[in-house]
């Protein structure tokens, strides 16, 4: 049982999903491939500058996750739910 009020959350190591959907909690780990999102997120930005494309995420997803990150501290310190 969750007494903390929370409805959702995450952890890593393995990333696992869970939530409360009103009825019963529920837990699903996320199997993620091994690649090495680092190398290859610079390896798009490297073909985007050189192909003067867009990235598979722009301004309005970086802003969309922020907001996000936002929400979730902003939860966290007033211990409620926050719309974002």
């Amino acid at each position: 049982n969750n007494d903390d009020g929370d409805k959702a959350g995450a952890t890593f190591e393995p990333l696992t999903i869970y939530g409360d959907d009103g009825q019963k909690v529920t837990n699903e780990v996320v199997e993620v491939p091994g690649n090495d999102f680092y190398y290859e997120e610079l390896v798009h930005f490297v073909d985007c500058m050189d192909k003067d494309c867009d990235p598979i995420s722009g301004i309005d997803d970086a802003v969309t996750v922020q907001r996000m990150i936002d929400g979730i501290y902003r939860s966290a310190a007033e211990h409620r739910e926050v719309i974002i």
